[in-house]
């Protein structure tokens, strides 16, 4: 289930606390806040007003048909924003010594508010009518046909309201081992009475369907343990599908909710990049599989990561593979090589433990027929398991030779002392496994058809033909296609849509030519530029090193090759030559791409439990911010072994920029090697070549 994120609200109109809730209603979108307050958007996430119902944390928020809004409190109270979209007027309908932690409005538009003491008030026409005590913390619930459905973190509990009773009576009547929160799911009859109930499993990764059946006393169907790597913290429902997301960063979508298990048919992998998840099980056997592909196109190189895993937090990075990931143990010599297994989105320790499950699961039958065998890999589970208990660091290697895999890093936007990363050329045979070939590898010898078909088509004139052709010699000068913007279809990376890519070949003043590509997407609004350079590597690498003292140094031109390191001294933040690619920009775009690019690549493990990364995070941004907005002054640096990078030097006149340092130096032979250097031949390669082939004539 691809998805992109087509809008995101701007900084300043955030929330400065947690988002605690979002509704939706009349084509605007709801937010409250650990703020206490109630922001209102477009749906394209444009804040048209803000609202202040309460000054302290707003647990819950929801909406009627009518479009009051209610919200509640840990200071006690109840609000009621009648008009939110028109208005500011609000009405206390509630203030207590109680922590109202639940709000519910059932089709009849009556109000139902549960709170720390067990306590579920029903209102009618934002008056009190009844109170019940279910005695436990009600902390989410559901309501339809007189049945209350609430749960915390131990118990669901099903109570009936008995009908026509005048003080309010009610009869509990059913329990049900679980967690909150708690959904009405599946099809609905005429009446609104929902076929199932969802609930999670104690320890918050699984999910529990119940049959919502008063006569059948409220069976459980089916429980999917471990449907999530991480706890979940939020479900919803629509028609017949099950929605689950949680502190992974992945949302997950579930089918057949009737059936003996739920099948998973979507998966939703925020900001790292398009996925194509399958889903296989088995009624019989019981077999279950889930697989993760990119959706996405092939990395022009492959990479490798190495991570020493030294403190049990290291257990917990997250890790992307794909299906050519070859993951290697050094300190076991253990190897699971490409293809042996199928994607997934795990952890370190995900990892141990699944070749912990392989390993295992036919050790019975083995220590009846291979004693000797089974004893071994025994003592290799013990090691392996003895791995997670650190008793001393270990090194996971990462080759992955599509450049689709990822390993967090948990200091970010820092960089990770514990990782190596490093880009690599594919090989041919490499190449080839993963379906890309050259045209001269896939090219035929034309038949006789095909070239008196080739002949016809040359007859074609030029203004009828609109197909892509060689240019006629001598047709177009190269001084005319310096100065023209040439036009190529492609499509979009993003939509896919077809789209148009502009080239143009420059001339970057005091430095060298350049080729210019920018791609416009009019479906959905993506706008891309890319710098080549025009010439070969240079014979020294560059390192440049440009202070930032305000906004004149923001003007500055810059250009980015592809293999060009960034780093800022001020915010200890260094980026991988790979992430930004290469541009043609300046200073304040360089910076704003730079952040653009940390939040996408941060936002799948940013886990809002934890308050230490959150804080790290918030704490950089803000820097970053304030550099943007020129009120923190840095120093840039750009380390580019190609030599292809360049800033623009603001005296005209020939003088040295103070605020500009350029250094040249020889290439070291590992960055030779990664950039392909130490084995090109680039004198006398075509007397090399005439020797290999009379040697094989020799030799016929």
């Amino acid at each position: 289930m691809p998805a992109t994120v087509q809008n995101v609200s701007g900084d300043s109109d955030k929330h400065s606390s947690d988002t605690t809730a979002v509704q939706f209603y009349n084509d605007h979108v709801f937010s409250s806040g650990g703020d206490g307050k109630v922001k209102v958007w477009t749906k394209d996430l444009r804040l048209v007003k803000e609202l202040t119902p309460h000054e302290a944390y707003i647990y819950a928020m929801v909406i009627d048909s009518k479009g009051q809004l209610y919200t509640s409190s840990c200071d006690g109270t109840i609000k009621c924003l009648t008009s939110p979209l028109t208005s500011d007027d609000c009405k206390e309908l509630l203030k207590c010594k109680d922590e109202i932690e639940c709000l519910f409005v059932d089709p009849k538009d009556n109000l139902y508010s549960g709170d720390d003491k067990g306590i579920i008030t029903m209102w009618i026409d934002q008056r009190i009518k009844y109170k019940f005590n279910v005695v436990e913390q009600v902390r989410s619930m559901a309501i339809q046909k007189n049945i209350i459905y609430s749960i915390r973190d131990n118990d669901l509990t099903v109570t009936e309201i008995i009908e026509g009773s005048a003080s309010g009576r009610f009869m509990t009547k059913a329990s049900i081992p679980g967690r909150c929160p708690v959904r009405l799911c599946g099809g609905c009859t005429e009446d609104g009475v929902y076929q199932n109930v969802a609930i999670l499993t104690r320890d918050g990764l699984g999910i529990t369907m119940i049959r919502n059946s008063k006569q059948e006393q409220y069976p459980v169907t089916w429980t999917k343990e471990n449907a999530h790597n991480m706890i979940i913290n939020a479900m919803a429902a629509k028609d017949e599908y099950l929605y689950t997301a949680g502190y992974g960063g992945i949302i997950k979508q579930w089918s057949e909710l009737d059936a003996k298990q739920p099948k998973l048919t979507g998966e939703v992998i925020p900001f790292y990049k398009e996925v194509v998840i399958m889903s296989f099980s088995c009624d019989h056997c019981g077999y279950e599989n889930n697989e993760i592909q990119p959706g996405g196109e092939i990395a022009p190189k492959g990479i490798k990561f190495r991570t020493e895993i030294v403190t049990p937090r290291d257990l917990n990075r997250r890790v992307v593979k794909s299906d050519f990931s070859c993951i290697r143990i050094e300190e076991l010599d253990f190897e699971i090589p490409a293809q042996s297994q199928k994607g997934e989105v795990t952890t370190v320790e995900g990892i141990i433990d699944r070749v912990v499950r392989g390993l295992d699961q036919d050790q019975p039958v083995r220590r009846i027929q291979h004693p000797e065998a089974a004893e071994q890999i025994d003592a290799f589970i013990s090691n392996l398991q003895k791995l997670k208990e650190l008793e001393r660091p270990f090194t996971l290697t990462l080759t992955d030779i599509s450049g689709n895999s990822f390993v967090e890093n948990p200091n970010a936007p820092q960089k990770d002392p514990a990782t190596t990363i490093s880009y690599f050329q594919r090989t041919k045979e490499q190449n080839h496994l993963l379906g890309i070939f050259a045209h001269d590898e896939v090219a035929d010898k034309p038949s006789n058809d095909a070239v008196e078909e080739s002949v016809k088509l040359e007859s074609v004139p030029e203004e009828v033909d609109s197909l892509l052709k060689p240019i006629r010699e001598g047709a177009w000068p190269l001084e005319e296609l310096q100065g023209e913007v040439l036009q190529f279809q492609t499509h979009c990376p993003e939509c896919a849509a077809a789209c148009d890519t502009n080239m143009k070949v420059t001339t970057i003043p005091h430095f060298k030519e350049v080729v210019i590509m920018a791609t416009v997407c009019d479906n959905c609004g993506l706008r891309t530029n890319e710098v080549k350079p025009g010439g070969g590597i240079e014979e020294q690498g560059v390192k440049i090193e440009v202070s930032v003292r305000g906004r004149i140094d923001f003007a500055r031109d810059v250009l980015k090759s592809e293999s060009c390191n960034l780093h800022i001294r001020e915010l200890e933040c260094e980026v991988g030559a790979g992430a930004l690619g290469g541009r043609f920009t300046t200073i304040e775009g360089l910076l704003t791409a730079m952040r653009e690019q940390l939040v996408e690549s941060t936002g799948m493990f940013m886990d809002s439990n934890d308050a230490e990364t959150k804080k790290r995070m918030d704490k950089f941004f803000g820097e970053l911010d304030a550099a943007i907005a020129g009120d923190k002054p840095l120093t840039i640096v750009m380390d580019d072994p190609t030599g292809n990078s360049y800033v623009q030097s603001l005296n005209d006149d020939g003088t040295p920029d103070t605020a500009l340092r350029i250094i040249r130096y020889h290439r070291s032979y590992d960055q030779n090697e990664e950039l392909g250097l130490n084995d090109m031949k680039t004198e006398n390669y075509a007397e090399e070549e005439k020797t290999e082939e009379a040697d094989k004539k020799d030799n016929c």
